[in-house]
């Protein structure tokens, strides 16, 4: 068997030049390492996105929320507001809960506790107008 070096004469020459400057087509690096604290189906569970919140501390550049803030727990509001208040729009997505909260899961069958909960929490949050326009507003389907 013989071992061709692909730096030998012998070596097989591409047709083409090869761009091996692939570098340029990558996004930058960023000037430290990028933690993310990732984040999903809080579902109005404010005790527990706060403890994690405080493990967490110290350890991540940005959050990454993947959906369901509302629905099943009793703090809708409160897990709204941080959505609202601590994340830019390109750092989360609506779930099936927050889209379900406006009515927004036609066809959609719930369960019954999972329909009960969806009602309380919309009147909770209708009670704060400014948090309510902006779920109206911000969680669409193309956000999904």
């Amino acid at each position: 068997m013989t071992f061709i070096s692909p730096f030998s004469a012998d070596a097989v020459q591409p047709t083409k030049p090869i761009d091996l400057d692939v570098a340029a087509l990558l996004p930058a690096r960023p000037a430290l390492p990028q933690h993310i604290l990732l984040l999903s189906d809080i579902h109005a569970n404010w005790p527990a996105l706060e403890a994690v919140l405080h493990q967490a501390q110290g350890r991540y550049d940005t959050i990454w929320f993947l959906g369901d803030v509302v629905g099943y727990g009793p703090y809708p509001v409160e897990c709204a507001t941080f959505v609202k208040e601590h994340l830019a729009p390109e750092q989360w997505r609506a779930g099936n809960h927050d889209l379900g909260v406006l009515d927004r899961m036609e066809g959609f069958q719930w369960s019954g506790g999972a329909q009960y909960t969806l009602e309380e929490h919309r009147k909770s949050l209708s009670a704060v107008p400014d948090l309510w326009v902006w779920m109206q507003q911000t969680m669409t389907r193309t956000r999904c």
